[in-house]
């Protein structure tokens, strides 16, 4: 068996966890050559696993130089597993074998990185180069950030929980109000309360549209967005998991937030 060790298809030796079983049965499979996820080719296909992105979003998320991003994304080409969608690129919708293994491989890998951090993790939302997780304790806290309700008390709004929430990314990102209200979403999709509690951050904290927006495609979540601007507008939307104009009121009145 397979190990990726450090990073993301790096190094590897004898192991029995998913990501190594899934590499295994890639190399045994001739679907496509050992060279087109060897190294640094890996990385950005794990960027671009479920959202198209422009070469300037997979060098930041790979860590890698722009110039690098572009002679790899031109070999994955070559191999047939990525297209060109306007100014941004895909994993061909047709390569069912590669998608397959990369979420899997990618599903692997956050979850022996979250064991690393914290023994006792459950992991809530995994894309391709970052995780949120639960944890009652940290230990190992390289390149993690508080996130989630645990975050927001950084803002002023204290809400009781038992639990923390956690969000590691390959490139390290600082987090903003924006992608803290967007992970609280995850962590909880289909938690009115929960999504009151994001209307409440941004509410308070103010904004960029732009920022927001970007984001939550990258998470898959833009039209919930998009809706969750508009009660922030001071609107009602018609989606029965969404809070009311009246409910965010109240709770904006609790809070005192203006």
């Amino acid at each position: 068996m397979l190990k990726a060790r450090e990073e993301w298809g790096a190094h590897f030796s004898p192991s029995s966890n998913l990501h190594a079983v899934v590499l295994k049965k890639y190399v045994l499979s001739d679907k496509h050559p050992i060279d087109a996820i060897v190294g640094s080719r890996l990385l950005v296909l794990l960027s671009i696993l479920n959202v198209p992105k422009g070469i300037n979003q997979i060098a930041k998320e790979t860590r890698l130089k722009q110039e690098t991003v572009r002679v790899l994304l031109w070999s994955l080409r070559n191999y047939g597993i990525v297209l060109q969608q306007g100014s941004k690129v895909r994993i061909s919708p047709t390569d069912t074998f590669m998608i397959e293994f990369l979420r899997d491989f990618s599903k692997g890998v956050n979850i022996k990185k979250m064991e690393d951090m914290a023994k006792s993790g459950a992991m809530l939302w995994s894309d391709g180069l970052d995780f949120i997780f639960s944890a009652q304790a940290l230990t190992n806290p390289n390149r993690v950030s508080r996130t989630g309700i645990t975050a927001m008390t950084d803002y002023g709004l204290d809400f009781t929980s038992d639990t923390n929430y956690y969000y590691f990314a390959y490139w390290g990102p600082d987090l903003q109000a924006e992608d803290i209200a967007i992970h609280n979403v995850l962590i909880n999709p289909n938690s009115p309360r929960s999504i009151s509690y994001s209307i409440l951050l941004l509410k308070k904290m103010g904004y960029s549209s732009r920022y927001l927006y970007k984001e939550a495609k990258n998470a898959g979540i833009q039209k919930l967005m998009r809706e969750i601007t508009e009660i922030l507008a001071g609107k009602d939307v018609a989606d029965p998991l969404l809070p009311s104009k009246q409910d965010m009121e109240s709770l904006y009145a609790q809070y005192g937030v203006l």
